[in-house]
Parts: structure tokens; sequence; C-alpha cells
């Protein structure tokens, strides 16, 4: 587990930046918390063959955007391998509170990783990645492009955009919007109070959970897909495309069917609408 770092200022734009590499073992794993700022995971170039695989991290703290002496960048790896980088900063002492300076992350990862990202106010970038990611902030936006996996995002102000996931998916947010496009997911639970949720899929077969207060839920499956859809809901309406084979409400809650039912969807809103605009087949 060899190491090195690199500490440069660039005084003209008024910054830090450290760089430091890990030496790691695949499947690698790294957990990255930051407060302010931005963070982006991708994969790096393909490993020489017979070179040890690495995980790179480039930290550029702004000096000029709070407190620089109290911010602090920590980078460590543990005996197991496992890269850890935090942002750390003291918010309160004598003098009163302390603002954390912004610091924006750009590291580089073998394809097969891992990773456990966290920010208070950043943006969140990975893409490139197979393996097991959680991802949480309180503000801003979460994107998300050709990850294989189980994801898990949190997210309570911020927007959450994915392209191409491929695994078990559970997403949450607040008030932000979630927009999933050409998933592939065998199970997905999408959760918003009050944003929109919209997800497109590549295959028609999977279970699809879906709770919001006002937001609406749109699904689009592929053209020709079979499934069942449940909708438990004070005002929301349940809308498909077509003339489905079944339908109707029972106990409060509206139900459709088509075809085989290869998919199951189930969807509670208030007032939200559950949308299933894809062609479905003939009855």
């Amino acid at each position: 587990m060899n190491t090195s770092r690199f500490i440069s200022n660039n005084q003209a734009m008024n910054t830090e930046t450290i760089e430091q590499t890990f030496s790691v073992n695949t499947p690698a794993q790294l957990s990255l918390s930051n407060l302010r700022g931005r963070v982006v995971v991708l994969a790096g170039d393909p490993a020489v063959q017979g070179a040890p695989a690495a995980i790179a991290v480039s930290a550029t703290k702004y000096l000029d955007t709070g407190d620089a002496e109290q911010t602090r960048i920590v980078m460590r790896q543990d005996p197991d391998g496992h890269v850890v980088v935090i942002t750390e900063h003291e918010t309160l002492d004598h003098t009163g509170f302390h603002k954390p300076c912004r610091v924006e992350y750009l590291v580089r990862v073998p394809r097969l990783t891992s990773a456990t990202l966290s920010c208070i106010t950043c943006r969140q970038e990975i893409s490139g990645l197979q393996g097991e990611f959680r991802l949480k902030s309180v503000s801003g936006e979460i994107l998300l492009k050709d990850l294989e996996g189980p994801i898990e995002v949190s997210n309570v102000s911020g927007d959450v955009q994915g392209e191409r996931l491929s695994g078990k998916g559970l997403f949450e947010t607040t008030s932000g919007q979630i927009r999933l496009a050409q998933g592939d997911f065998p199970t997905l639970k999408a959760t918003s109070v009050s944003g929109g949720i919209h997800v497109e899929t590549v295959q028609g077969a999977g279970v699809y959970r879906f709770k919001t207060i006002s937001g609406d839920v749109t699904l689009v499956l592929p053209e020709g897909s079979g499934y069942r859809a449940e909708l438990r809901s004070i005002s929301g309406k349940l809308l498909t495309a077509g003339t489905p084979a079944h339908t109707g409400v029972r106990g409060g809650q509206r139900f459709v069917e088509v075809g085989s039912a290869s998919s199951t969807i189930q969807a509670e809103t208030v007032s939200g609408n559950l949308s299933l605009p894809g062609k479905p087949l003939s009855a």
C-alpha cells in the first residue's frame, strides 16, 4: 500500500492543491466526505499490465472562500486497503462561527471500485464503475453515469440524475427531482416529497416502488412490456397509454394490468399522478 503525496499553491488563483496516490487491490474501496464544493469520481486509465492498481486523489482548496486554517483535508489508507478522504472543519471556537472553504475533489479509481460519498453542500459526479455505491447530500446535484451494482442515493434539496445504471436502486429526495434514463433495475425504490420522479428502463421485467406527496411519477417501460400497476392516492390519477386489459378500483387503490405482467409497479401518493406512457400490449 504505497502512497505518494504532493502539495502545491497557486497564488494567482488563491488555491492550495493536495495530490496523493494510493496503491490498491481490486475491487477497491473509497470513502469521501466533503463539506462545500464538488466531488468527481471516475474510472482512471487501465493499469499497465503488471502495474498495481491505484486511487489518485486531487483536492483543491479555495483559500478565500472560508477559513483556510481550520479547513483541513485528510487522506489516509486503512490496513485493509480502504482509502478514506475527509474535509474537516471546526465550525465553532472562542471567536464564533467560521465557514469551511470550498474544496473540489477529482478522484480517479480502478473500474472495480465501491464508493461511499457524502456532502453537505456540493455537487457529486460518479461514472464508469462497477461495485456498490452509496451517495448522500444535503444540498447539491448528484449525477451518476454508467454504474454497475447496487446504488443507494439520498439527497435533501438537490436533483438526482442517472444514466445507464444497472443494479438494485434506492433513491430518496425531499424536494429535488429524480430522473433516471436507460436504467436496468431488477428492483427500484424511489421516494420524494415534492419533487417529481421520471424513470426510463431498458428492460420490462422488474419491481418498481414509488412514493411521493405531491410529485408526479412517470415510468417509461420498453414498448410492448406487460405489467401490473397499482396506485394508492387521495387525488392522484393512474394514467396509461392505449386500452389496458384489466382496470379497477379496490379499497381506494387503483390498478391496471397489461399483458403477462412481467413488471410489478406500486405507487403511493397524496396528489401526485402515476403515468405509464409506453405503448402497452394489445388486450
